[in-house]
């Protein structure tokens, strides 16, 4: 058996050197093959840094060559379904055909065993799909109504300063400032 461990942060600098994100993910990982004794050269790494989870997993690089190389026997292991996915279809719909193909998902929040091994693990493992999901739209509400309310007192909202403009300020206080002339 072969333990292929996922890991995800959506932002480079959540990636980058001297964060813990992505090696705290590795080790939780590396922790459960130590669990189904499984050496630690049997324990093959996948990283997404700076990769949306509204990305499917099959169209990100470490995770897409994740599911091309997962084999019969082998397990897919992350810390939380929403290094997964973000997606409730694309959750069931891959995790149904790992299920086909012989291939185990664990995902730590939920336990160390399979989360499509028996009908009470895959009910709960729809129910957080979907609630990722929601979550996922929710954020995306949010930032939208922010970037209008931001926009309707003036404040930039990113890029560069539309023509007849200056930006005053910088980050969350910065403001457009028309130019007289």
């Amino acid at each position: 058996m072969t333990i292929l461990s996922y890991c995800r942060v959506s932002t480079l600098e959540q990636a980058a050197k001297g964060t813990t994100s992505m090696p705290e993910q590795f080790r939780r990982n590396k922790a459960i093959a130590e669990l189904r004794g499984v050496r630690p050269s049997e324990v093959v790494d996948f990283r997404d840094p700076g990769v949306s989870g509204t990305i499917p997993l099959s169209r990100r690089p470490a995770g897409s060559l994740m599911l091309r190389q997962a084999k019969e026997g082998d397990c897919i292991v992350a810390n939380k379904l929403d290094r997964l996915f973000r997606s409730a279809s694309d959750a069931l719909a891959t995790a149904e055909r790992l299920k086909q193909r012989g291939v185990e998902l664990i995902l730590i929040d939920m336990g160390v065993e399979p989360v499509t091994g028996n009908g009470a693990a895959k009910m709960f493992f729809g129910m957080l799909a979907l609630v990722a999901e929601f979550e996922r739209d929710r954020i995306a509400e949010r930032l939208a109504d922010g970037r209008a309310a931001k926009a309707a007192r003036m404040g930039h909202i990113g890029g560069i300063a539309p023509y007849g403009y200056t930006i005053e300020g910088s980050g969350r206080e910065a403001i457009l400032v028309p130019v007289e002339h």
